[in-house]
């Protein structure tokens, strides 16, 4: 529920730094599921752990380009 109310200022729309926050925000569940999806796949299938250990952490980078962003 955050993301609606950062356009809530007048001219906020206008703003870029606003919806790249905005867009990295929304990116979240989908990264979540792409990492989980993959990592499922070299685990089981393909047998590659570290590869799978990997591509689960990928979430991580989003979280911390958005901290970064905010800071």
């Amino acid at each position: 529920m955050v993301s609606p109310m950062m356009f809530d200022a007048p001219g906020s729309t206008e703003s870029l730094f606003v919806w790249v926050v905005y867009l990295f925000i929304l990116s979240i569940p989908v990264v979540i599921l792409i990492s989980v999806i993959i990592s499922l796949l070299l685990l089981f299938k393909f047998k590659l752990y570290k590869k799978a250990v990997l591509f689960s952490l990928l979430p991580i980078i989003n979280f911390i380009i958005i901290y970064f962003l905010l800071n």
